[in-house]
């Protein structure tokens, strides 16, 4: 009798381990789970912001100085609004703000359709920067007749065409800041499945726990 009740209480032991050891094994498993998946979303969150919206703001920026800035200064020299020494000034500090921030998004992660875009908007500005050129050496000599004729003609052709790559450029970043989402909302919902079956297997093992002392 004695080594029976002996038996039994070493069987029921027994059981009892082996179920903390499972239960302390799921904790384990959910544990790791849940700080993987945390980690890769901090991750993602990391890569678009870096790799994304800042590009995004940068690349609206150079489209801006560009597009705005330029023109703006151009149209206001013509018709008097501002003096030459004042355009001169907003020139070049257009040319300085627009090689910043392309220096910046190019320094980002681009992937290879961007590397194409980016490629062809390099060739564009080059373009531009010529006619940015001739713009400042206008303003130097203060030929008006000159400049009607560089924003009746020259300016937009040379301009817009970088204004579309850009605009290429930005809607690429929004494209791949979804796709980086959904994959993160992917993984995720992965990993609350695997949580799920953690937290099922833990119960199973609970279970089993009081039906060994009962």
């Amino acid at each position: 009798f004695h080594e029976a009740a002996h038996f039994m209480l070493t069987s029921i032991k027994s059981r009892l381990i082996a179920a903390v050891l499972a239960l302390a094994l799921c904790l384990a498993i959910g544990g790791a789970i849940g700080w993987g998946s945390l980690s890769y979303s901090s991750k993602k969150i990391d890569t678009i912001i870096a790799d994304r919206v800042e590009p995004l703001k940068q690349l609206s920026t150079v489209s801006a100085l560009y597009g705005v800035n330029i023109v703006d200064t151009a149209w206001k020299t013509r018709t008097g609004q501002i003096d030459w020494k004042e355009a001169t000034e907003r020139v070049e500090a257009a040319k300085t703000g627009i090689h910043k921030n392309w220096s910046d998004y190019t320094a980002t992660y681009l992937t290879p359709k961007e590397k194409e875009l980016a490629a062809q908007s390099a060739s564009a500005m080059h373009e531009a920067d010529q006619a940015v050129d001739l713009l400042q050496s206008i303003l130097d000599r203060h030929d008006q007749t000159a400049l009607e004729a560089f924003t009746n003609k020259d300016m937009y052709a040379a301009i817009d065409p970088v204004s579309a790559k850009i605009s290429a450029l930005v809607d690429l970043q929004i494209d791949v800041a979804q796709q980086e989402g959904a994959a993160a909302h992917a993984v995720a919902g992965g990993m609350v499945l695997a949580m799920f079956g953690i937290g099922a297997l833990a119960l199973l093992a609970i279970v089993y726990s009081v039906w060994t002392v009962v």
